[in-house]
């Protein structure tokens, strides 16, 4: 979704009981990601996750990593840890 859009499609998401995975940034303005705090504050104790992310696959050593794995280079991958 396009950024704009991305706080009422979160908002109602959570409202409706589902978890949320998004990437940054999550909102537009701080406002914005201000109230999507508080909807989840409304929402109490037991409301859903929402998880903000940060897209690592345009960094130049993911991108590495991807063509090595693409030629071959480097084995079937089975757990990863980047930080």
């Amino acid at each position: 979704l396009p950024i704009p859009l991305m706080p009422a499609a979160v908002e109602a998401a959570l409202r409706a009981g589902k978890h949320v995975l998004s990437e940054k940034p999550a909102a537009p303005s701080i406002e914005a990601a201000r109230r999507l705090l508080d909807a989840i504050a409304e929402l109490g104790p037991r409301a859903p996750v929402w998880l903000v992310l940060e897209n690592w696959q345009f960094k130049p050593s993911v991108r590495w990593l991807r063509e090595r794995l693409q030629e071959g280079a480097i084995g079937r991958v089975v757990s990863a840890h980047l930080s």
